[in-house]
């Protein structure tokens, strides 16, 4: 059985740890661009995609159209033509869905966070707000991937969900907008909660970090992060190691949906 695996940047770690698994040797990824990989791991067929950016992320990915789901960003349909020779998602294999909601920039790199701050972290001249307000922030913000989800619910595509690896240490909020650290640590650690209770409530299975991949504060672990060889400094995404455990977790999964 072959599944697909969409979604954002975090997708290129699993990408690149099945293209070793399967060819050997090993190189640094590059995090600009997803180009179409279809790997066989174990049992399992998987092929690598990308349908996501933050941007639209919020927003509603696509619509049910003649029977199947259309993605709305025309960028994506072009790419799904390309990759699959669809232009509609394919209903009869199993999709897994990686980091569309359960880690939210958007939300831990808002300017709100240089005035306000979750009432256990804030310090004089910073308004504190509750952690059931942000859990209504991030509600809101994850509507669009819940409707992407229901609507592969409705057209019977066997879907579950991938989460995105720890954060780092030197994350860009942190590094370069000058964010504490524990403040993204606990704004992401809310948005991972309410999106594992959302697909576990509604059956759906997610596919989390592996243990020992976080340190003892829930960040990545230095050793699963990326390092580019050139160019800008990659201070987000996971690296192939990461991508080893967590694609070997996915095969099992997706042999277990075809057994």
């Amino acid at each position: 059985m072959t599944a697909y695996i969409a979604g954002n940047s975090h997708v290129i770690c699993l990408a690149e740890a099945a293209r070793r698994s399967v060819a050997g040797g090993a190189r640094h990824l590059s995090a600009k661009g997803i180009s179409p990989r279809h790997f066989t791991v174990g049992d399992a067929g998987i092929f690598f995609t990308g349908i996501t950016k933050d941007t639209l992320t919020p927003n509603m990915f696509g619509a049910v159209d003649r029977g199947s789901l259309k993605f709305t960003d025309q960028r994506f349909q072009q790419d799904l033509a390309g990759w699959t020779g669809e232009t509609t998602v394919p209903a009869t294999s199993p999709w897994g869905i990686c980091n569309v909601a359960n880690t939210s920039r958007r939300l831990y790199r808002d300017a709100t966070w240089l005035t306000f701050a979750p009432t256990h972290l804030a310090r004089a001249g910073l308004t504190p707000v509750t952690d059931d307000a942000i859990r209504a922030m991030l509600e809101r913000d994850h509507r669009g991937a819940r409707k992407l989800y229901e609507r592969l619910a409705f057209l019977g595509v066997p879907t579950f969900a991938i989460s995105g690896p720890p954060l780092r240490r030197d994350h860009p909020a942190i590094a370069e907008d000058g964010y504490r650290a524990e403040l993204l640590q606990h704004l992401d650690s809310l948005a991972r909660e309410v999106w594992r209770d959302w697909l576990v409530n509604r059956g759906l299975a997610l596919i989390e970090p592996p243990i020992g991949t976080a340190d003892a504060d829930g960040f990545l672990r230095p050793e699963f992060e990326n390092v580019r060889e050139a160019g800008a400094a990659d201070r987000i995404h996971a690296n192939e190691l990461y991508g080893d455990l967590m694609v070997a977790r996915i095969a099992e999964h997706v042999a277990r949906i075809g057994a």
